[in-house]
């Protein structure tokens, strides 16, 4: 879709909420997944989203079910604005299109310093603590979300069709031969509890006030139960790797990682079972071994991660630097695995 389709389809949208309009929009570029608008009306400012056909139109029955909850607890969070018919959506074009409250702050691509990561650690432990006894089923569920076996499975079948005459195939092929032989050494994660979750709590997801201190989460399309050394595996894979996913050098910091895990378990680590501290390193080798293969896989199918036409030719260049990221991230986290483990057993005491 072309941008000037996308901007009449969401004045189209606004229409649904003219009651708090007229609107100024402007375009907001960071995300990879939705489109989205920042919507300035004679009532505020607000957040208007064009969700991505992933995400059905019922994810906002659950980001509202939650989002009452966290505000009973005074926790900060982006709310859903029904439309002038009481709606929590609209579609447009076959498109699915919600408001959400605006609420000023800054995002990071990287966590800057320790500090920085204990605050947002304190921060995800008052979401899980919220969320600890909330009774609900969630109206949307992601398919497949963290599969690991899945992804690698469909990586293999990649590696074995007909791609040859791919211009990153070589190095497409290297690499995953990589992923799937470091796979098979992973302890399978699908027994353990699913508690509620954020879903995607890398760092850029994470809202910060003009001292640099945590706000509020931010993207909860991804809201649904999962395992919490899934959850906080993907977590401190993103808060951990200081010069973010589209760095040529990465390597995971025990300094940010001791911090964050410090502020997390400081709030929320009296809700974790022994099996699950286990289990959180498992977790944080997990989570880049996954992305790498979904980012690799995206090297060959060109379909689903948005990319930055600023700095790459082709979308598949951008996902074969970030397959290789992620999987070196993976590599530094395997070699202070000895470390990680001590670190978590003193957060966890």
């Amino acid at each position: 879709m072309h941008n000037s389709e996308i901007i009449d389809d969401a004045k189209q949208a606004l229409a649904a909420f003219q009651t708090r309009g007229p609107f100024q929009i402007s375009r907001i570029t960071t995300g990879l997944i939705n489109q989205t608008f920042r919507a300035d009306g004679v009532a505020g400012s607000y957040i208007l989203q064009r969700l991505h056909p992933i995400f059905a139109p019922a994810v906002n029955q659950d980001i509202e079910a939650v989002t009452l909850v966290l505000q009973k607890k005074n926790i900060l969070t982006p709310s859903l604005v029904k439309t002038d018919q009481g709606d929590l959506w609209v579609m447009i074009n076959e498109h699915c299109w919600r408001m959400q409250t605006y609420i000023e702050g800054q995002t990071f691509d990287q966590v800057k310093n320790p500090q920085m990561a204990h605050g947002v650690g304190q921060l995800v432990g008052k979401f899980h603590e919220a969320l600890e006894e909330f009774s609900y089923q969630y109206s949307f569920a992601r398919s497949g979300v963290h599969d690991t076996p899945h992804f690698l499975k469909r990586l293999e079948l990649l590696l074995s069709s007909d791609h040859h005459q791919h211009a990153h195939y070589d190095a497409f092929s290297k690499l995953a031969e990589k992923l799937l032989k470091a796979g098979e050494t992973l302890p399978k994660m699908t027994e353990l509890l699913k508690r509620h979750s954020h879903g995607d709590l890398k760092i850029s997801n994470v809202l910060f006030n003009d001292e640099v201190q945590p706000l509020c989460l931010l993207d909860l399309d991804t809201l649904g139960q999962m395992p919490w050394p899934i959850e906080m595996g993907d977590a401190f894979r993103s808060w951990c790797n200081p010069h973010g996913e589209d760095a040529q050098i990465i390597f995971f910091s025990e300094d940010i990682f001791a911090a964050g895990l410090k502020g997390y378990a400081e709030v929320a680590g009296h809700l974790w079972t022994a099996e699950e501290k286990e289990m959180l390193l498992v977790g944080m080798k997990t989570i880049p071994l996954e992305l790498s293969t979904r980012f690799l896989i995206d090297v060959l199918e060109d379909k689903y991660w948005g990319w930055d036409p600023s700095r790459f030719a082709f979308r598949a260049d951008h996902n074969l630097m970030r397959a290789s990221g992620q999987w070196e991230l993976y590599l530094d986290i395997a070699k202070k695995s000895a470390e990680l483990s001590q670190l978590i057993h003193k957060a966890f005491a």
